[in-house]
């Protein structure tokens, strides 16, 4: 079994699902979330009973209100409503440019503080 692992949940399926297979395949389990002022705070709250489900190590909840700035994302746009469907061969409106690598430069950080040696992220294939 490898040794630790942080792993980013957001409070949705990809990285719930992440976070429990991480449970099993490591010894020490971090987590970390983002409040990036997306309009969806029941994620967070999510993340937080999951993260506790889980009981992992220690879970960091890191505010990075920059990301609000970057226009034209319904996550984050208060003049953009969030969609209930997809729209094929468009870009969704829910992206959030680089977000995930600005998710894995600050986990990365914690990596080197606390001596983790993985990081996991499960994210949907379009994200960027």
């Amino acid at each position: 079994m490898a040794s630790n692992i942080i792993v980013l949940v957001s409070g949705g399926m990809d990285s719930a699902t992440l976070l429990w297979l991480a449970k099993k395949e490591f010894d020490e389990v971090y987590a970390i979330s983002f409040d990036y002022g997306q309009k969806h705070k029941i994620e967070l709250d999510f993340a937080k009973e999951l993260v506790k489900l889980a009981n992992v190590k220690k879970h960091f909840i890191v505010e990075i209100p920059h990301l609000k700035g970057i226009e034209g994302s319904a996550l984050t746009d208060e003049n953009i409503e969030v969609p209930s469907e997809d729209y094929p061969n468009q870009p969704p409106i829910t992206t959030v440019p680089m977000r995930n690598l600005n998710f894995l430069a600050i986990a990365s950080s914690f990596c080197d503080v606390y001596e983790i040696e993985n990081i996991g992220i499960g994210i949907h294939s379009i994200d960027s």
